[in-house]
């Protein structure tokens, strides 16, 4: 074979795989997006691999093709349940401390949204998870602690001392989680909605309260 012709078709087989493995991953994302609107929608205690498969139209072993095993997919849904409200962490650091109230506020009426549920029970579920495996999910730790650093940087922009920065943000953010999870585990009415948003409401006014321009 002359280099030529040898080097055309290594440049053939070298744009085949390339197609492959494009091919290999835009399913593979399509297959993860319509799994984790699955997961949402019957609830993690209700999730099966089984009835992942059946839902999405493939067989198990198609889902055993791109993502190995049923917990390496849990895995690569929670971590894109975990990563969906991240883009309202990007408001947060960029908020003008005299608008963190009104944002917090925001932010509460779109999750408190009954559309939100299930996002928000998927995120419980995986630190119920992490309760019981640790190591295999630490990365929630590590999705917490970049909203622990949003928030303090609204607080740091607030000329809050250095020393109270981490503290406060941490009780704000775990705050928010338990009147949040009290929300969730309601009976959804527009008394227990009202409630737990005038509980939040007081958290940020006590927040707000302690900015050195507003002592």
């Amino acid at each position: 074979m002359s280099e030529d012709r040898f080097e055309g078709k290594r440049q053939s087989v070298g744009s085949a795989a390339v197609k492959r493995s494009v091919h290999f991953d835009q399913t593979k994302d399509r297959l993860l997006k319509a799994a984790t609107e699955y997961l949402l929608s019957v609830g993690l205690a209700n999730w099966s691999y089984r009835g992942c498969a059946r839902t999405l139209g493939v067989s198990s072993n198609t889902l055993n093709y791109y993502f190995k095993s049923k917990d390496f997919l849990l895995v690569e849904i929670l971590e894109t349940v975990r990563f969906r409200d991240l883009p309202l962490l990007d408001e947060f650091k960029n908020v003008p401390v005299n608008k963190f109230e009104e944002l917090s506020l925001a932010f509460w009426d779109v999750m408190s949204d009954g559309k939100q549920f299930p996002l928000g029970m998927a995120q419980f579920e995986l630190y119920a998870l992490a309760m019981r495996e640790p190591e295999k999910y630490s990365s929630v730790l590590d999705s917490e602690q970049l909203w622990i650093d949003g928030i303090a940087s609204i607080l740091e922009k607030a000329d809050y001392p250095a020393d109270e920065l981490s503290p406060t943000a941490r009780m704000f953010l775990w705050a928010y989680r338990g009147l949040y999870l009290s929300l969730l585990v309601s009976d959804h009415s527009q008394e227990s909605i009202d409630r737990t948003r005038s509980a939040f409401k007081e958290l940020v006014r006590l927040v707000v309260g302690r900015f050195p321009d507003n002592s």
